[in-house]
């Protein structure tokens, strides 16, 4: 027995995309990509020639290989859920994902930051400011845009950090110039969020911060986009400019926010202090051992 695959999808967005942050995403993909080359069929006619002449189908629509992945993936969690509601109870098809490194590496220098903050302080005040805490804090844009006046401590000099990406709440430190920055857009209200224009909350970031990347050439003749300077990048930059300062990994790690080192130790080769202190601990003891040899 196997049912269509729209009847199956249809559930499937009902019950699992409901009050999701990424439905829409999810929706446009199967829109797009997934249901005009399966319409009609069952799930059980999807199986894996089928799902590897979809793969090559993607693979000629020239998407990125991130697109890709994230296509396959909501394919092949339609599939699976259709066994685990049991109205498919064959096996599913094989899906070979496509391998990317998606991660930016890119970081501003002192140089670069001056140049963009002065281009920023030009035309917003606003994004200034606000471009200005997210580096301070190393705050993703979306943790700050939703963040309202209760969740600043101003006695502690601090942010509760709520429902980030990894649906944990944090502590971000206000250091000097963070503590300046939000004290000029906090109200009364608690319930209010610290960052408004023209009384309405601000659901994303301002086109002006692109403008003013490109007005000082920060991505001038640069296609990659690992390598190109985005709101993230602010971010990077923190998390980077710690490193090399010689903060532990384990210490940006937490505040970042990360679940795990992992992601973090994307910085550490910013860190070659680390390494020499290291062979040092090893010299000295070294010397310790064979004190007559030295």
């Amino acid at each position: 027995m196997s049912v269509g695959i729209e009847e199956v999808w249809k559930n499937f967005a009902e019950i699992k995309l409901y009050n999701t942050k990424g439905k829409e995403t999810e929706i446009l993909r199967w829109e797009k990509h997934i249901y005009p080359y399966f319409r009609g069929k069952t799930i059980a006619e999807i199986n894996n020639l089928e799902v590897s002449k979809f793969t090559r189908y993607l693979e000629e629509k020239t998407l990125s290989p991130q697109t890709r992945a994230h296509i396959l993936g909501l394919l092949r969690r339609v599939i699976l859920q259709s066994i685990k509601w049991e109205i498919y109870s064959g096996p599913p098809p094989h899906f070979e994902m496509p391998k990317f490194d998606n991660k930016s590496l890119r970081y501003l220098t002192i140089e670069e930051a001056d140049l963009l903050f002065a281009e920023l302080k030009k035309r917003s005040i606003l994004w200034h400011d606000f471009s200005l805490l997210a580096l301070n804090t190393a705050c993703r844009s979306g943790e700050l845009l939703k963040l309202d006046c209760g969740s600043v401590d101003t006695v502690n000099k601090c942010l509760y950090i709520l429902d980030s990406k990894n649906s944990k709440t944090r502590v971000v430190p206000l250091n000097k110039v963070a503590f300046s920055v939000i004290k000029k857009y906090l109200t009364k209200n608690n319930e209010n969020r610290v960052f408004t224009y023209k009384g309405k909350n601000i659901d994303s970031v301002s086109p002006t911060f692109r403008r003013c990347v490109s007005a000082v050439g920060l991505n001038e003749n640069i296609s990659d986009r690992r390598y190109r300077v985005t709101f993230h990048t602010l971010r990077h930059t923190a998390a980077s400019w710690m490193i090399q300062e010689g903060v532990p990994l384990l210490v940006v790690c937490r505040l970042l926010g990360h679940c795990s080192l992992k992601t973090t130790m994307r910085y550490a080769h910013l860190d070659p202090t680390q390494r020499e202190l290291a062979i040092n601990v090893i010299e000295m003891a070294t010397k310790k051992i064979f004190s007559s040899n030295y």
